[in-house]
């Protein structure tokens, strides 16, 4: 018989998992401004950030890494 109840965490994995969350939310948000501007830019004056996609790109694959870090650590799969 297994109860679900979460485990006690340290200080130090409760540090971590606040970082991956801020860290996630940060990579997100950036990932957003860059697009928006992007395409505000692009549509709105004819020219663009030449390094916008890259730098999209570059934040989604460590997104995608604090991301399964997150998942792994609060059982999300």
């Amino acid at each position: 018989m297994s109860s679900n109840a979460p485990t006690p965490r340290s200080r130090l994995g409760h540090w971590i998992n606040e970082f991956e969350e801020t860290a996630i939310a940060i990579l997100l948000g950036l990932m957003t401004l860059i697009t928006f501007a992007n395409v505000v830019l692009r549509y709105g004056f004819n020219t663009g950030l030449i390094w916008g996609l890259e730098a999209t790109t570059f934040l989604f694959a460590w997104l995608v890494l604090f991301g399964v870090s997150y998942a792994v650590n609060v059982t999300a799969h």
